[in-house]
């Protein structure tokens, strides 16, 4: 297998080097195998490079700001850990053996780790509401999960709420780079 670069994490999921780079400094800090040098390439574990994947999601999917994505990264780093859900713990399972977890981000900082038994979703309904350009889809889904919330005493929330589903985004990070290595 070939190591993980930024190049190998630009071609694979089409983020731009210079943000790679800018994450990855957040995150992770300097080089250090570069010491003082520039133009020494950088080489990611699969763990670290799903870190710079997850923040560049975070920052160009859900429009968070630089420093708000780093702390809700290292924030839940452990949890996801615990939960199973990293590259190093899924990169052999099929698909069908990664866990469903959803990870919900309440602003300013309160978590929800939601771990899915069962999810089904039903037929969507149509319904023509009066004075409504159209027709609206109503769904119901039934769902049953096991949640595990962190910080225990959460600060006063603002009412943002960023839904994270894991298993979506880590086998595509898994396809990305399998893809390319």
């Amino acid at each position: 297998m070939r190591p993980i670069t930024n190049r190998v994490l630009e071609r694979a999921f089409e983020i731009p080097l210079p943000s790679i780079k800018r994450y990855a400094l957040l995150l992770l800090g300097r080089n250090p195998e570069a010491d003082q040098a520039g133009g020494v390439q950088r080489y990611y574990r699969r763990n670290e490079a799903f870190m710079v994947y997850l923040m560049a999601v975070m920052v160009k999917d859900f429009r968070m700001k630089l420093d708000v994505a780093k702390q809700h990264i290292i924030k839940t780093w452990r949890e996801l850990e615990e939960a199973g859900i990293l590259p190093s713990q899924i990169w052999e399972k099929d698909a069908a053996e990664v866990p469903d977890i959803d990870l919900w981000i309440f602003n300013p900082g309160l978590y929800e780790l939601r771990k899915y038994i069962e999810r089904t979703e039903a037929e969507p309904e149509w319904i023509t509401v009066p004075r409504a350009p159209g027709e609206v889809e109503t769904g119901r889904r039934t769902e049953e999960y096991d949640y595990r919330q962190f910080p225990l005493n959460p600060p006063q929330l603002t009412g943002e709420v960023y839904i994270l589903q894991l298993k979506y985004y880590i086998l595509r990070f898994r396809q990305g780079l399998k893809t390319l290595l």
